[in-house]
């Protein structure tokens, strides 16, 4: 008997890890979409519900790229992680993911914030190739 407890708090714990929380399955969600940011910069970002990632860059903002593609990571602490590769180079950012109202805000690991709005309608022309 003790070994079958034992097994059902193995197999439960292994569940509850792997699963996404309530609260971070609403996070995802509410993730999910373009994004417009507005301060402190201006660029627009497409979290896509696979975990892909889309930053796209105004002409020259970034030697010839147009685009940047990567993945998108959220832990069960409300960290946003971000991976992407620019010739050749790999690099990755974390912010803590928050909402404040219709906003999204990312608040890196030197509490600078950087704040989005949803975006409607089509891609704005500066970010078109």
């Amino acid at each position: 008997m003790a070994f079958l407890r034992y097994l059902i708090l193995t197999i439960s714990v292994l569940v509850a890890t792997q699963q996404p929380t309530f609260a971070q399955e609403q996070l995802q969600t509410r993730l999910v979409g373009m994004w417009d940011e507005i301060h402190p910069s201006d660029n627009l970002v497409y979290f896509a519900k696979d975990g892909s990632w889309k930053l796209y860059l105004e002409k020259e903002e970034i030697g010839k790229l147009r685009t940047l593609i990567g993945k998108w990571t959220l832990s069960n602490d409300s960290k946003l992680t971000i991976t992407f590769t620019i010739e050749g180079q790999a690099y990755s950012q974390s912010a803590k993911l928050s909402f404040d109202g219709q906003d999204m805000v990312l608040t890196d690991e030197n509490r600078n914030e950087t704040r989005h709005r949803r975006h409607k309608g089509p891609i704005p022309e500066r970010f078109q190739q």
